[in-house]
């Protein structure tokens, strides 16, 4: 059901930019919908020189734009708490690949926002996914922790 409402979704803001839209933006999506579109996920490794800024756990948000054929085209990131974790992101989502979109322009580009998180423990750490830290919904709303997870 919830792939059905994610679908759904994602046609309907489609179908509203296509008819509503200017043709210069590209159309700006959730990170709940484009995780669900992900078919090939590079997870980032934690670079050991960042251990000096992290102390036990820092925010990465990374912007990305992929076209129609699922391939990302555009990846920044936008907030991070070192450079070497910069470059650790951008070379894992580089190499993410999604579906790919049916119904549309060659042309057509959709963007949104992934969040990650640097997690240190002792002399090492590592970068997770939200849902990997008992974050199960990221959908504008407030996140909803796991009661298995929060424990």
């Amino acid at each position: 059901m919830r792939k059905l409402k994610v679908l759904v979704s994602a046609w309907l803001l489609l179908w509203a930019c296509c008819l509503y839209g200017d043709t210069t933006s590209v159309p700006y999506t959730s990170e709940v919908v484009i995780r669900d579109m992900l078919i090939k996920k590079v997870t980032p490794v934690f670079p050991p020189e960042a251990l000096a800024s992290v102390r036990h756990a820092a925010l990465i948000e990374a912007h990305i734009v992929m076209n129609v054929s699922g391939d990302v085209v555009d990846a920044t990131i936008l907030e991070s708490p070192d450079p070497s974790v910069n470059k650790a992101v951008l070379q894992a989502l580089w190499q993410w690949k999604f579906k790919p979109f049916t119904g549309v322009s060659k042309d057509f580009k959709l963007a949104g926002k992934l969040t990650f998180y640097c997690i240190v423990d002792g002399k090492s750490g590592r970068i997770v996914n939200p849902d990997e830290v008992g974050i199960v919904e990221l959908d504008g709303r407030e996140p909803a922790v796991s009661k298995e997870k929060a424990r």
